[in-house]
């Protein structure tokens, strides 16, 4: 390669550290301070005005570092 050319200063190398965006080592530091998670799949979800019912099947949960498996639950929400 000539000297002077674009590609001469390691700062514009494809794949150098500085292409790293500081926002995904934010989303990291996010995703590991949440620690209540339900992964399931839903028989029925209905709303009235503000309340939400659902009910909910197969699936696991962690609450609070602790995790739960269950075959069926139900929840009201309101939101």
């Amino acid at each position: 390669m000539e000297s002077g050319g674009r590609f001469d200063d390691p700062d514009d190398v494809i794949g150098s550290d500085l292409d790293d965006t500081d926002d995904e080592d934010d989303r990291d530091e996010e995703a590991e301070e949440d620690t209540n998670i339900i992964l399931c799949t839903y028989d029925k979800v209905t709303r009235t005005k503000n309340k939400w019912k659902c009910v909910l099947k197969d699936g696991i949960m962690t609450v609070d570092g602790r995790d739960y498996v269950f075959h069926k639950a139900s929840g009201d929400f309101e939101w």
